[in-house]
């Protein structure tokens, strides 16, 4: 793969040789403009929360072969310069059936050198598509890896949420049952602002009143969300499903 010019310059400058360089650069392919990490639907294709929905990646699966990288012979500044080029883009699409950049798994060194940069200075777009949360679930699982691997905060990862599709009433209930359960440490910003009782506004005015119910029973916050759902259906039938 041919070197953008002004990186080839920048190699020239620092005294290094180009072949050495193109040689580490065959093997791999620059990452696609919108990069995702890996968050597989359930095996049975459930679209509601299910522990037995397929796990997301563990960041410290590696490569098997550990090769030696010749990237890794080259001054750190230029390592870092490659890094960004490849990993570093606007926004990073966050959907179920994606992988993580094949730069994060190449060896454990790599890895080492590549993690914290990809998940700390990129932009993460989660998309919720008919309420489902199975996927910010996994996320969650995702960060919780990373905290533990890297020692950063999560508040660090810059991550936002879209919702898309239509409501259903059976998906809401599962995701806002889960985080009732505290296996969600965290809800991400929402991408745009709450307009009409479409399922994004009325998913955030559920969690607002399960914030109220977090010390007390389940059945208490879903009789009083049920009635919500009453008074909703004057305006959205769609949430009869």
């Amino acid at each position: 793969m041919a070197l953008p010019a002004r990186f080839r310059q920048l190699l020239i400058r620092k005294g290094v040789r180009l072949s050495h360089v193109r040689a580490s650069q065959v093997r791999r392919q620059r990452q696609k403009k919108k990069c995702a990490t890996t968050l597989d639907k359930s095996p049975t294709g459930s679209k509601t929360l299910s522990e037995n929905a397929a796990d997301p990646p563990s960041t410290s699966e590696v490569a098997p072969i550990e090769q030696h990288s010749r990237l890794l012979d080259l001054p750190a500044e230029l390592r870092n310069t490659i890094f960004e080029l490849a990993l570093l883009d606007e926004t990073v699409d966050i959907k179920h059936r994606s992988r993580l950049p094949g730069l994060l798994s190449a060896c454990r060194q790599l890895r080492k050198e590549t993690l914290s940069m990809w998940f700390t200075r990129s932009s993460f777009a989660l998309e919720i598509h008919n309420c489902d949360g199975i996927i910010y679930t996994k996320w969650d699982r995702l960060l919780q890896e990373i905290e533990a691997e890297l020692e950063i905060a999560r508040d660090t990862i810059m991550v936002e949420t879209i919702h898309t599709g239509r409501a259903s009433w059976q998906n809401l209930k599962a995701w806002l049952h889960y985080r009732f359960e505290r296996k969600l440490k965290f809800r991400p910003e929402d991408s745009y602002p709450v307009s009409g009782p479409g399922p994004q506004g009325f998913y955030d005015a559920a969690n607002e009143l399960l914030n109220e119910f977090m010390d007390k029973e389940w059945v208490d916050f879903d009789l009083c969300v049920e009635n919500m759902r009453s008074m909703l259906l004057w305006y959205d039938q769609t949430w009869l499903r």
